[in-house]
């Protein structure tokens, strides 16, 4: 998935526009997570570290072109929002050739967590 992003980023299309965010994914592991909102001193009520994405290859086909409306919305705001943000207007469009190349590869399968804390009284 990331060599996708890499190749699509360095285009002469992208390359020179996105030059200042270069491309990387962050992954924030549910257990890492939870520890430091523990370590903030947060009660874990609820927790699900693998929680089935909608668009997950684990619940069906897998993402499709007709889901580039919603994973557009969702990557923008996690995975490309350093993209996005240097692209301005232009960041659907990097986003859809990023997302659309990777579905075409089926090499996006996206996942969630779950988890629920509370202020200990």
């Amino acid at each position: 998935m990331f060599g996708i992003l890499r190749e699509i980023a360095g285009s002469p299309k992208w390359r020179d526009l996105v030059a200042e965010a270069q491309p990387a994914m962050r992954e924030y592991p549910a257990d890492e997570v939870a520890g430091v909102l523990e370590e903030a001193g947060l009660e874990l009520v609820h927790y699900e570290p693998e929680l089935t994405h909608p668009f997950s290859a684990k619940k069906g086909p897998g993402p499709t072109m007709a889901d580039l409306p919603e994973l557009r919305r969702r990557y923008k705001l996690a995975g490309f929002a350093d993209q996005a943000a240097a692209l301005g207007e232009r960041a659907d469009e990097f986003v859809d050739e990023v997302l659309g190349a990777m579905i075409e590869a089926g090499r996006l399968d996206p996942h969630h967590a779950r988890i629920v804390t509370r202020r200990p009284a």
